[in-house]
């Protein structure tokens, strides 16, 4: 085939492309679908009785502000990441792991003020709070997920965790917003374990992260 006809050929099959909002437009398009699932979860679950009084105490605030930035920062740096050269600065990146390192140090306090560890034994109601983290959380994920892949991530590791941190965060608020159980043990192994834990998910599947042509050739 000449080069002229390839070329035919080729401006022929041509299909227009739309181009990605900026991820600014993109987070605020991911947040009532996160949002709507999270209250989802909430009615499916029922708050607690007391869930407005609680919100007014800053132990309890403290956590929900933090697993809510946590999120809204998480998706933020997902899709800046997920765009090459869009991140100037890893500012979002590190921002996110100080909130989860805070959210982190905050429940540990807690624990430890406690004096009664982590009830991985005793306590039969952690692991309920954890499944449901990651149901509500799963959806967003999903979601998020598609929206990277309609992008060219270049950072596969790190948009991954930055986007299960993210996602499983609404889990966490709205388990925090659920659950009656104010134990700091309960709250770190049944709310916040599950974050991590979607972390370690997400960095095992970056690879599905990348658009179906690069995962074909490596």
């Amino acid at each position: 085939m000449k080069t002229e006809d390839l070329i035919a050929d080729l401006a022929q099959r041509v299909t227009p492309v739309r181009p990605l909002a900026p991820p600014g437009i993109r987070v605020l398009r991911w947040l009532p679908l996160a949002a709507a699932c999270g209250v989802a979860g909430v009615m499916l679950f029922g708050a607690r009785p007391d869930v407005l009084d609680r919100l007014t105490q800053p132990d309890y605030l403290a956590i929900a502000l933090l697993a809510l930035m946590t999120s809204i920062v998480g998706v933020s740096t997902t899709l800046v990441l997920a765009v090459p050269g869009a991140e100037r600065r890893p500012v979002l990146r590190m921002l996110t792991l100080a909130l989860l390192g805070g959210w982190t140090v905050t429940l540990l306090g807690a624990v430890w003020n406690g004096g009664h560890g982590l009830p991985v034994s005793s306590d039969r109601h952690w692991p309920v709070c954890f499944a449901r983290v990651f149901l509500v959380s799963a959806v967003p994920a999903f979601v998020l997920f598609v929206m990277v892949r309609r992008a060219i991530p270049l950072r596969l590791g790190w948009t991954a965790a930055m986007a299960a941190a993210g996602a499983a965060s609404v889990g966490a608020l709205a388990a925090q917003l659920v659950c009656p159980i104010d134990d700091p043990g309960h709250g770190f192994l049944g709310h916040f374990v599950p974050v991590l834990a979607m972390v370690g998910v997400g960095l095992s599947a970056r690879r599905l992260l990348s658009p179906p042509a690069q995962q074909r050739g490596g």
